[in-house]
């Protein structure tokens, strides 16, 4: 069993040094056994969700870490997430986000409108 939560400021060193990054926003860590197997780390910029890095032990989790972050958002009255992360291009389309113009700061946004209301509000691939 695991659990996905917002690092402390006890435990975010370990989650920055884990990720490689990471240090100047939120941290949400999966923790499965005591030990670290995943992270997401994003930031808040007006009124978007920046998701900066993510890395996972399995890559199973990476969509999970995502959307842990991104309904920590949604809960937060953030309803636009954006990332640059195009490493993961297509776990990030398979979530829903689509290209925006190329001379953007951030190529990938997502609408969390409704996403987290029933099937992710239509805009997910299952």
């Amino acid at each position: 069993m695991f659990k996905i939560s917002v690092d402390t400021p006890e435990t975010i060193r370990a989650a920055v040094q884990y990720l490689g990054g990471g240090e100047n926003g939120l941290v949400m860590s999966c923790i499965e056994d005591g030990k670290r197997t995943g992270a997401v780390a994003f930031n808040i910029d007006g009124n978007f969700g920046y998701i900066e890095t993510v890395k996972a032990d399995e890559e199973e989790m990476f969509p999970v870490l995502v959307s842990a972050a991104m309904n920590f958002l949604d809960l937060h009255g953030i309803h636009e997430a954006v990332t640059d992360d195009l490493r993961h291009k297509d776990v990030y389309l398979r979530l829903g986000f689509g290209a925006q113009e190329a001379d953007s700061k951030y190529p990938l946004h997502l609408s969390l409108e409704g996403y987290f209301e029933a099937g992710c509000g239509g805009k997910c691939q299952k």
